[in-house]
């Protein structure tokens, strides 16, 4: 039996239920709002509750709160249980007791605050009826309810939830080790994983090229091409620096990510000027770095244990023209239903805004004038975390050569797992030929938050773990000889496959050392068995139900 990563855990909390609220009125707004499936809506309320009004509003209740949680990066996968719904003395009020699938090293109160949050969403649809207009307002509270009400933990990353939903789906086995740290694969076939950071990847490594300055400087040593650059702390300093490197220039924040405080094509010294406070905004250490700007559009490289993944090209925002519409109108058209959608879903997309205005001046597109049907007019002049972006699949079209220093830059940096940008004009050129540079090189990348990304997130687990990350597994019933089972131990240990002899309260290992007890009663299902798995010396388990006999413990 694989253990799984979540324990049925009691729990209770009490909720509003007035005469307004009903399980369909609450379905409506699930529907419009996020898509929500019936059967999923549903799910949860046992066979003695079905026809009950009460237990299929909890089950809409439980639905949400599971969204919050997945919102905080928890993977809740699965429904709990509905057990008891009892009338509490307090006009309209009920308590319901579930039966929660919990991970293992996290709180309760973790849980009790999403659901305690899904009521306050849901009493707010119950007093709104449903409507576009509402939709957005809805979302608008949902988000600031969502990341206001978030618990003060480590609770992982945007590739967390991506990344164990697929391995969820493949059948390898995940536990929550903490701080939103996890484990893929079983005894000698795990792995660690931290959002998408391997647990091989480099601490000094990761600081070292977090600064832009000196991750440059690194990558030159190695032979790897790098866009010249000056570092800088002053205004007057920036200007002479991009008079020294020569127009245009790239003005970011040393220590910054996401794109925050970067300007591109910046072609005049009051346009650096600017430009230099706006990057010294965003960074921590208040130094800027003033770049040789490099010709091309960013294309991000994503290497796993000195192999590539995907590769995209990063585009900037942009819409596509029918030949009727306004630049205008069809900016408004895509922010109205941009604004309509879950906040994580969103793509950014804004009224024509300074930022836009700036994009578009730069390419002779005015706000009231009809571009040409299919042709894109981009609304950001790069694409970056900040303001969003559209990925294209490049991965087909990657030359030899930028693939072998792709990976020579994660290798200077010792990162197992790493997203190489590089800036260039055509990729399937290699960067000897036509002016191309590495532009970052990024510990732990976002992985599976767009569809080309996601449909990688199968062959990243395959490389990652090496395998299934599954380990072999028998069962003996309770009472078999402790003699039989050393036998099959032995049998298997001359095979070179290390066996240990798992209770339900403890594991002996294949040197007959106990490695570790539990308490009967105490610590949930297959309480040894989930201990045992964290050990690397573990090839295979032989499972025994009932406690371990006194000579086994000996």
């Amino acid at each position: 039996m694989i253990p799984r990563p979540f324990v049925s855990t009691p729990l209770g909390f009490t909720f509003h239920y007035g005469a307004s609220s009903r399980a369909a009125a609450l379905d409506a707004w699930l529907r419009q709002a996020f898509g929500a499936e019936a059967a999923e809506l549903a799910a949860g309320i046992p066979e003695n509750l079905r026809q009950d009004p009460c237990a299929a509003y909890v089950a809409r209740l439980l639905w949400l709160g599971r969204t919050i949680l997945k919102c905080w990066r928890i993977p809740a996968f699965e429904a709990g249980r509905i057990e008891r719904i009892l009338p509490q003395m307090k006009s309209e009020t009920l308590r319901c007791e579930i039966s929660e699938p919990m991970l293992d090293c996290m709180p309760r109160i973790v849980h009790k605050t999403a659901y305690g949050l899904s009521g306050e969403a849901s009493a707010w649809c119950m007093r709104n009826p449903v409507s576009d207009a509402k939709v957005v307002e809805f979302h608008t509270r949902f988000e600031d309810m969502v990341k206001k009400g978030m618990p003060p933990l480590e609770l992982g990353g945007a590739s967390t939830l991506p990344v164990l939903q697929t391995a969820r789906s493949m059948g390898i086995p995940f536990l929550h080790l903490g701080r939103g740290i996890y484990q893929l694969g079983l005894g000698s076939k795990r792995r660690q994983l931290d959002r998408s950071h391997g647990e091989s990847d480099s601490y000094v490594g990761v600081m070292l090229a977090a600064d832009k300055a000196t991750a440059a400087r690194l990558l030159r040593a190695r032979g790897l091409p790098v866009p010249s650059h000056e570092v800088v702390v002053t205004k007057e300093a920036a200007v002479s620096a991009a008079a020294s490197l020569g127009f245009p220039v790239v003005v970011k924040p040393l220590d910054a990510n996401r794109g925050e405080g970067v300007t591109v094509d910046v072609d005049s010294p009051a346009a650096v000027a600017a430009a230099f406070e706006r990057a010294k905004t965003a960074t921590r250490s208040r130094v800027v770095l003033v770049e040789k700007q490099v010709a091309g559009v960013c294309h991000r490289l994503f290497i796993v244990k000195g192999q590539m993944l995907y590769a995209v090209k990063r585009l900037p925002l942009y819409v596509t023209g029918d030949g009727t519409r306004t630049l205008a109108d069809m900016v408004k058209a895509e922010a109205a239903r941009d604004l309509r959608q879950p906040f994580w879903l969103r793509n950014g997309m804004a009224t024509v805004d300074e930022a836009a205005l700036a994009a578009l001046k730069a390419r002779g597109h005015p706000p009231e004038g009809v571009p040409p049907r299919g042709a894109r007019v981009y609304l950001r002049p790069i694409e970056s975390t900040a303001w969003g972006g559209i990925d294209e699949d490049a991965t087909a079209t990657v030359h030899p050569l930028n693939l072998a220093a792709a990976v020579a830059a994660a290798e200077t940096f010792g990162l197992e797992v790493a997203g190489v940008d590089m800036i260039t004009t055509d990729l399937s050129v290699p960067w000897t030929e036509n002016g191309a540079a590495i532009n970052e090189v990024n510990g732990g990348p976002l992985l599976g938050g767009a569809a080309i990304s996601l449909s990688h997130v199968p062959r990243f687990l395959e490389i990652y773990l090496g395998g299934s990350g599954l380990i072999g597994f028998d069962t003996a019933e309770a009472g078999t000889g402790l003699d039989v089972l050393r036998a099959r131990q032995e049998e298997m240990l001359a095979a070179g496959v290390r066996c240990w002899i798992v209770y339900d309260d403890a594991a002996i290992d294949h040197e007959r050392k106990v490695v570790c007890t539990v308490e009967q009663g105490t610590a949930g299902e297959s309480a040894a068995l989930r201990l045992a798995v964290l050990n690397r010396a573990l090839d295979h388990v032989i499972l025994v139900r009932g406690p371990a006999p006194r000579q086994a413990l000996a």
